[in-house]
């Protein structure tokens, strides 16, 4: 900031003797126009150097608060709460994942279950649908006989 400021100084006193040498007789106007416009630039440059300064001096002052919130603490502690928040979060989701797959484990054992009973009905289905059959054939074999029989008992009464 100093090197700021001792430039500024520096630019400054150009500008006053050039100012006092434009007022001394026999200068000619070109010359005087261009030392104008020379300090008009160096008056540009300050206004923008004191704008940076202005910046830097705004930024300086955040850092400093920053650095006294470090020291005294404050932010620290609150990151502390952040972190033991989001462990708790993290623990209770662990938690209901752990339980949902118990549940997930019971429900396959479940399913497992339900399959190899369903394979036994199916084998007992089969074995009644033989059974079925052979009743049907058994069914089909004595109403032959019958039928045999009635032909046989009509021809007697006969």
């Amino acid at each position: 900031m100093k090197k700021k400021a001792i430039a500024i100084t520096t630019i400054l006193i150009s500008i006053v003797a050039l100012m006092a040498a434009g007022c001394a007789p026999g200068i000619a106007e070109a010359e005087y126009d261009r030392v104008v416009s020379e300090r008009d630039q160096a008056k540009a440059q300050v206004t923008t150097l004191q704008g940076d300064l202005t910046a830097a001096d705004e930024q300086i002052a955040t850092l400093e608060e920053q650095i006294a919130a470090l020291k005294e603490g404050t932010v620290i502690p609150e990151l502390e709460e952040k972190v033991a928040s989001l462990e708790s979060e993290l623990n209770t989701a662990e938690e209901k994942v752990a339980t949902l797959e118990e549940q997930v484990s019971s429900l396959q054992a479940e399913l497992v279950t339900a399959e190899e009973q369903i394979a036994t009905l199916e084998e007992q289905i089969a074995a009644l649908e033989e059974q079925v059959t052979s009743l049907q054939e058994e069914l089909t074999a004595a109403e032959e006989q019958i039928a045999e029989l009635e032909e046989e008992l009509s021809s007697l009464k006969e």
